[in-house]
């Protein structure tokens, strides 16, 4: 009690101005009308920007909630895409057969675990990433990451709630890669030079690719589906007049040292594919 009576005298002085300095504004807005409506302005003004201020906050609070959440659509749209590609697919290889699209779920199935980066690594000879799924989440080893311009690595280990990519920026990563609207197809492979630029080697000749013609991807490997668009032809070399084949410079549409958030690929026959695979190889 003593020293909350030496407080209040210590400051008591200025607690008291304050008091009446409070209550003389009160009278002033109160009793004149010019006043009082600067008083009301300023107040509107003051409360509309605190409103403002809030709001952001607010939204910039609930923001991985919101990108979690358009993730998670734009991978149902994405696995739809695939989805409409195989029937399409279908319908040309045999325009008078009756199809249905909901026959598609009992053939091979592509689910998309949408997931965030957050490791990434460009300038190794070995590059990888780290996302924030796991097996926890549905990702297993050997799963393909895409984007819905590009495509991004393979897991390689997975732990329960993160999984390691082998990024395509990676010495020993081969995806294969065609021609868009040919099935002339080879492996893409990395140079350490750009991040942007990839080399497709193994196309034949015969193939007559030009400059400007859109890479995608094959389908013919056990992890990636087809068609996803890798990018464009950059510049084809044939100077090698012995070999039958093109090394041809891609320009990626994705910029791979700018990634925030992708697409695990995980496919319903690819455990049955890579069987049928070990088994061609020990016979």
């Amino acid at each position: 009690m003593r020293d909350l009576l030496l407080l209040f005298l210590r400051f008591g002085g200025v607690l008291l101005f304050i008091i009446l300095e409070a209550f003389s504004f009160i009278l002033i807005v109160q009793f004149n009308q010019e006043q009082r409506a600067i008083f009301d302005n300023s107040w509107v003004n003051f409360t509309a920007t605190a409103d403002e201020k809030l709001d952001y906050i607010f939204k910039f609070a609930t923001l991985g909630e919101v990108n979690d959440s358009l993730a998670a659509v734009n991978a149902r749209l994405y696995e739809e895409v695939f989805l409409y590609r195989q029937a399409m697919e279908h319908l040309e290889e045999d325009t008078l057969r009756p199809y249905y699209l909901d026959s598609l779920l009992m053939d091979t199935v592509y689910q998309l675990i949408p997931a965030k980066i957050i490791r990434n690594s460009i300038s190794e000879h070995h590059n990888y990433l780290i996302l924030d799924k796991g097996s926890d989440d549905g990702v297993t080893a050997n799963m393909g990451v895409v984007l819905d311009n590009g495509i991004v690595g393979v897991t390689s280990s997975v732990g329960r709630r993160h999984a390691l990519v082998m990024s395509i920026l990676h010495r020993q990563a081969r995806p294969s890669a065609s021609i868009k609207g040919t099935n002339y197809f080879g492996s893409l492979r990395w140079e350490e030079k750009n991040t942007r630029e990839l080399l497709l080697e193994n196309v034949p000749k015969h193939a007559y690719p030009s400059k400007g013609d859109t890479i995608v991807s094959s389908g013919y490997s056990l992890i990636f589906p087809k068609d996803i668009p890798i990018g464009t032809i950059q510049s084809i070399d044939s100077s090698d007049g012995g070999s039958d084949t093109y090394k041809i410079l891609v320009k990626l549409f994705a910029d791979l040292a700018s990634l925030d958030r992708v697409y695990v690929v995980k496919k319903s026959t690819q455990k049955e594919q890579v069987e049928l695979v070990q088994q061609a190889q020990n016979e």
